[in-house]
């Protein structure tokens, strides 16, 4: 069942960076299979699975073989005492069988020690997942604002243009003075500023969730409006439960981490 989702995941994916808008669920789980950091844990799980696998082979024996073989050419002494030129090879076969008898606990202790390691391996993946998922949700809270403020900025330069008609209008009936259209052309240049700023700050805060969640392609990024109350806690997952912190992944990485030493 957890392939066949998975497999769905990963064909609706392309789909997604289209063009259509993302949710915050799903920016989260895209992230939780190309994010790097995970990516990164992931190979350290693998890479330390592969050191036990090489520490429980230890105490097996070693079998090794090898061959030589001697040619000898030159004449020879036979019977009558006449020299005859011989050529003689000869092969050697040796087989030899090591195994460690006496280590005085350091391979079962070895052994042990990278189990540890690799059950430290596994909470670090858990916990990568745990601050990928809320640096991902803070992220799209963020772009969500960032588009919120560069609408708004967008619209403040819209009644600036507005007002400044309307005072240019007034000035040439000589009801307002030159002072005042200046006083609104300023407001305007001030608006405009802060649109073009608004507009980098989302460029900016797309391209950081882009990334994050390790989207290749971000021509075509868009996320999703929230609704302004969300009922349940299933569309937000964003911090953790700490109610058993003795459980917690990083504790439980720390504690086994500590467990290999000794």
């Amino acid at each position: 069942m957890k392939k066949v989702y998975l497999l769905s995941l990963l064909l609706a994916l392309p789909l997604l960076s289209s063009g259509q808008t993302w949710s915050i669920n799903e920016c989260i789980d895209y992230a939780l299979i190309h994010n790097p950091e995970i990516l990164h844990r992931q190979l350290q799980y693998d890479n330390q699975k592969e050191v036990l696998n090489e520490a429980a082979i230890t105490r097996a024996p070693v079998i090794s073989f090898g061959t030589q073989e001697t040619i000898h050419t030159g004449n020879t002494l036979i019977m009558y005492s006449v020299d005859e030129n011989l050529t003689m090879s000869l092969t050697q076969i040796a087989a030899n069988l090591e195994m460690p008898l006496f280590t005085a606990g350091g391979i079962s202790n070895t052994k042990t020690a990278e189990q540890y390691m690799l059950k430290a391996a596994a909470e670090n993946i858990s916990v990568s997942k745990i601050n990928v998922k809320i640096r991902v949700a803070a992220a799209y809270m963020q772009l969500l604002n960032d588009i919120s403020q560069e609408q708004i900025s967008k619209e403040q330069v819209e009644l600036c243009k507005e007002q400044l008609q309307n005072v240019n209008r007034l000035v040439e009936e000589g009801k307002r003075t030159n002072a005042d259209l200046a006083e609104a052309r300023s407001a305007l240049s001030s608006a405009e500023h802060l649109y073009t700023a608004a507009k980098g700050n989302t460029v900016i805060s797309r391209v950081d969730l882009a990334n994050l969640i390790g989207l290749v392609d971000d021509s075509n990024f868009e996320i999703e409006q929230m609704e302004d109350t969300v009922e349940g806690t299933e569309t937000l997952p964003l911090l953790p439960m700490l109610a058993n912190i003795d459980n917690y992944p990083s504790v439980l990485a720390a504690r086994y981490n500590m467990t290999s030493a000794e």
